[in-house]
């Protein structure tokens, strides 16, 4: 299959809250993101287009491959780096990067039509939120390919 590669930004920005209020800590973050490094360097993992109703990939519904992940300081917009540096989080603020090759398949001619840079890629994690909003994610499962427009974060 031809594959379109991709490194596009991941809606997961750690120690800093969410649209949803929720926090995603690096300590409660690392050892899973770790866990599914290794799976990528281990074998395939594919990612799908929007997020399943559970945690299995839809095959139907394959957009991509993820041939890497990776934590890394972002430049944020103006406004965003107002907000953290008044909170003081800004010092701390790290985002996922993930490495994708869209799969050509029916799917893609929707990427197409709608246009790479209308997309994220948004985690699909089992996991805890705790009473004070963080989130302690026991295992990622994939990232998968979400609209800007229906991404929560």
């Amino acid at each position: 299959m031809k594959k379109e590669k991709y490194h596009i930004l991941s809606g997961t920005i750690l120690n800093v809250p969410n649209k949803n209020g929720r926090i995603y800590t690096e300590d409660g973050f690392m050892l899973a993101f770790d866990q599914f490094s290794e799976k990528i360097k281990n074998g395939k993992v594919y990612g799908q287009f929007g997020h399943p109703d559970n945690f299995e990939t839809e095959p139907n519904k394959i957009s991509h491959q993820i041939s890497n992940v990776k934590i890394k300081h972002q430049k944020l917009p103006r406004k965003l780096k107002k907000l953290l540096k008044k909170q003081g989080l800004w010092n701390n603020r790290k985002q996922v990067f993930a490495n994708i090759e869209l799969i050509k398949n029916e799917n893609l001619k929707i990427i197409r039509e709608i246009g790479m840079k209308n997309f994220v890629v948004g985690s699909r994690t089992i996991g805890t939120l705790n009473a004070d909003n963080t989130v302690q994610i026991d295992k990622i499962i994939s990232y998968d390919l979400l609209h800007k427009k229906d991404a929560g974060f």
